[in-house]
């Protein structure tokens, strides 16, 4: 593959029914090749992307001498590719629990692509801790040929993407809500490949290979992490025994082991009224408890 191919038509004898010299009798041959999907073939490299020529003569017998016409040569043409890149985004970078997020895939043309991208497949697995909404999925810029998604994974095609074009595709996802979760990091990576004939087809180049040819691969990985406040309070009376009279103190401790401040905080407490009475409260809020420490 890759190596010249020389191609012969063998007409026979023809024959000139119209020997009237006024006009030219012209022959035509018309032909179709296939650009081959082979490294020599990459249309990425230079500037002025990969060059193919074709040069052809014409032979014939004429009283038996063997004339020719000189080798002309048709214009060069340029093998083009489609080259995207696609950038993962959250709406939140730091959640809260339960919290719904967005995530937005943006699908371009990088500066080395110089034609249309077709059958866009857009793969992605969404990290623990998250739960991907399957009726949120919606793509904006391109239609959507298959959507496979089930469960966690986002599996979507689609259709094409013109030359200059972007496409956008977004769905949202639950942060969990389990406390222990805090702290957690939500790594995910999404995977696109794409082909340069629209439809399927044996002789496309595509994303199944990108170490070798079939290198229409791209990706892009978001990151996150879940923070909340997680509040504990103690409550200690401070004394064994106490006298009629005597006043003694409740001491509470709000603590937060979370990662993040708690805001609204109301501490309330119930004193049995028929034996103590309320006499006043004093607060201290040191500047590292709204750091969750």
């Amino acid at each position: 593959a890759g190596s010249p191919q020389s191609l012969t038509f063998n007409l026979g004898t023809l024959t000139n029914g119209n020997t009237t010299n006024a006009a030219a009798e012209t022959l035509v041959l018309t032909y179709t090749v296939r650009v081959a999907n082979i490294a020599s073939n990459d249309g990425n490299g230079a500037a002025a992307g990969t060059l193919r020529n074709n040069a052809a003569h014409f032979e014939w017998t004429a009283n038996s001498v063997t004339q020719a016409t000189a080798t002309v040569n048709a214009a060069n043409i340029e093998v083009i590719e489609p080259q995207l890149s696609i950038v993962k985004s959250i709406s939140d970078a730091t959640p809260n629990l339960g919290d719904a997020v967005t995530y937005t895939l943006t699908v371009t043309h990088s500066a080395s692509s110089d034609t249309d991208a077709f059958d866009i497949r857009l793969l992605d697995t969404l990290p623990t801790g998250t739960t991907l909404n399957l009726g949120s999925i919606s793509a904006a810029g391109a239609t959507i040929l298959a959507n496979d998604s089930a469960g966690n994974t986002r599996d979507l095609t689609l259709d094409d993407l013109p030359f200059g074009s972007t496409a956008t595709v977004t769905f949202t996802a639950t942060v969990t809500s389990d406390v222990g979760d805090i702290g957690l990091a939500l790594s995910n990576s999404v995977n696109a490949t794409w082909t340069s004939l629209a439809g399927a087809s044996a002789f496309e180049r595509d994303g199944g290979n990108p170490a070798g040819v079939d290198d229409y691969a791209a990706g892009s990985t978001n990151n996150a992490t879940v923070v909340n406040p997680a509040l504990s309070v103690s409550i200690d009376n401070g004394a064994a025994s106490v006298s009629a009279g005597q006043t003694f103190s409740y001491p509470v401790v709000v603590t937060n082991d979370g990662n993040s401040p708690a805001t609204g905080v109301v501490v309330t407490g119930t004193i049995p009224t028929d034996r103590l009475n309320f006499v006043s409260t004093d607060a201290v809020l040191p500047a590292q408890f709204q750091g969750g420490q």
